[in-house]
């Protein structure tokens, strides 16, 4: 009844997934990663990142720095969560799909190398970090990724922190600053990071 979607590409494969079913497929990882090496999340090298992106765009010295303590400063203090299985490279690329339009489940989950300890809220930020520049590269290709990204907000957002899940995304999105093609995408992408973080700065409790 469903059928591989293997000649349609990855990127596109995503866009048509209901947020709840990559949460199931994260759950569905091996318990006992817990037990391999753990590595940092993106986020948590957000200095390192930083650095790199500075160094690439000194020009935007201050706007990278000021995302970058932002992340930190939310990153430090609020509770990411219980330590479980991850991924640690959960972005849509890594997903497979079977199944027609509106029905589409994950048949696999790639790149399984990265698996091991961590916090549920970093796999999710890496998948939302990944889906918030994709129109970015390709807008003709992948219409309508931005309903996707806030979807994705919004339902992962029951399950792990909202305030965190949008800051490690911010984290996310400035790890791939020097990576970016072009000094002008990179800028881009530093305001959809921006975009992020003020998005967890506002639903920051007052006082």
């Amino acid at each position: 009844m469903a059928s591989a979607v293997a000649s349609t590409p990855r990127h596109e494969q995503a866009l048509a997934v209901d947020p709840h079913e990559l949460v199931r497929a994260l759950d569905a990882l091996p318990p006992d990663a817990v037990l391999l090496e753990r590595r940092p999340a993106w986020a948590e090298r957000s200095a390192h990142y930083a650095r790199s992106a500075v160094g690439r765009l000194p020009a935007l010295a201050p706007r990278i720095e000021a995302l970058e303590r932002g992340v930190r400063r939310i990153v430090e203090t609020r509770d990411p969560g219980p330590v479980v299985a991850t991924h640690g490279d959960f972005y849509e690329a890594n997903v497979l799909l079977v199944g027609g339009a509106g029905c589409r489940r994950v048949a696999a989950v790639l790149d399984v190398d990265t698996l091991g300890p961590g916090h549920r809220v970093d796999d999710l930020a890496c998948m939302t970090g990944h889906l918030a520049v994709l129109e970015t590269l390709a807008p003709q290709v992948y219409p309508g990724v931005r309903g996707l990204v806030d979807r994705c907000l919004a339902a992962f957002g029951e399950s792990t922190d909202p305030v965190g899940l949008r800051a490690r995304t911010a984290g996310v999105v400035l790890s791939l600053l020097p990576g970016a093609p072009r000094d002008a995408l990179a800028e881009v992408w530093l305001a959809v990071a921006e975009e992020l973080l003020a998005g967890a700065e506002d639903r920051l409790p007052l006082g």
